[in-house]
């Protein structure tokens, strides 16, 4: 009898080590979600003005909902026909707050875009996003850029974005169901005039990883973000594939649908958006 009691105990403790550790199970990482940014060669291109080229630039945002995020962009090593063009110093030329939102650049195509627009007015009204100098030359730059975004439909630590235009013309002018959206830019060598410009540049986005405290321990988690155009299919979401119990999706980067049984989910992810 006493030994039976024993291996009942011992039961019950192993009960007991199987439900902490499934308490103890790590959260899904949830809420906005921070990152750093980085490109090589930037063109800066406007009708009538000498393009202004920037060597690298560096940035720091976040993705703030579904749709939408925010990001400032430092622009360096900038210049147009041997003159140093800056705000912040020679050469130096920081953005105001940009706000970033998702969309279909061609939903036929599987194409998705980002939007970039300044999230306050400056000297250029609403939209600015940029005024600098360039050894006498003053430009102010409004409106919005567009560029391509990869990877879609992937949980990843990195993406990119891709900005092309040349001669004053972006590649990408307007996401759909929306109106054209581009760049402006004013310069005091031509007083009045809105000027047509593009934005060439690649930037490689890298999501900030999640420092926890768990009693006198700091863990770091990797944070994978994913553009989704599969759970939403009229309209791009950014967010996050978690692990889920009676789940919509049957993969890591909630792709495919589980089947039904009895009417109830059967997935192991579910897409949760930002």
């Amino acid at each position: 009898m006493k030994r039976i009691m024993i291996a009942a105990l011992a039961l019950l403790a192993l009960g007991a080590v199987f439900a902490v550790g499934a308490e103890a199970k790590t959260k899904p990482i949830t809420g906005p979600a921070p990152y750093t940014a980085s490109s090589g060669l930037s063109k800066l291109s406007s009708e009538g003005l000498p393009e202004i080229e920037c060597k690298k630039s560096k940035a720091a945002g976040q993705l703030t909902s579904a749709t939408h995020g925010e990001v400032t962009v430092t622009f360096e090593e900038c210049e147009t026909n041997g003159k140093k063009c800056g705000n912040i110093s020679p050469g130096t030329i920081e953005t105001k707050l940009l706000e970033t939102t998702v969309g279909w650049i061609s939903k036929a195509k599987g194409e998705v875009g980002v939007d970039f627009i300044g999230k306050a007015g400056g000297t250029t009204g609403k939209g600015a996003e940029a005024e600098f100098e360039c050894e006498g030359l003053a430009v102010s730059v409004k409106g919005s850029a567009i560029g391509k975004s990869v990877p879609l439909n992937v949980m990843a630590t990195t993406g990119e974005v891709v900005l092309n235009g040349a001669g004053g013309k972006q590649e990408v002018e307007k996401l759909e169901g929306q109106p054209k959206d581009t760049l402006i830019t004013e310069a005091n060598i031509l007083p009045g005039s809105e000027l047509p410009s593009a934005q060439d540049q690649t930037g490689k986005e890298t999501f900030s990883p999640i420092i926890e405290t768990k009693g006198k321990k700091k863990i770091t988690r990797e944070d994978k973000i994913e553009l989704n155009t599969v759970n939403n299919p009229a309209q791009p979401e950014q967010g996050r594939c978690v692990a889920a119990k009676k789940a919509k999706y049957s993969d890591s980067n909630c792709t495919t649908e589980a089947p039904l049984k009895k009417g109830k989910k059967t997935g192991k992810f579910e897409f949760v958006a930002i």
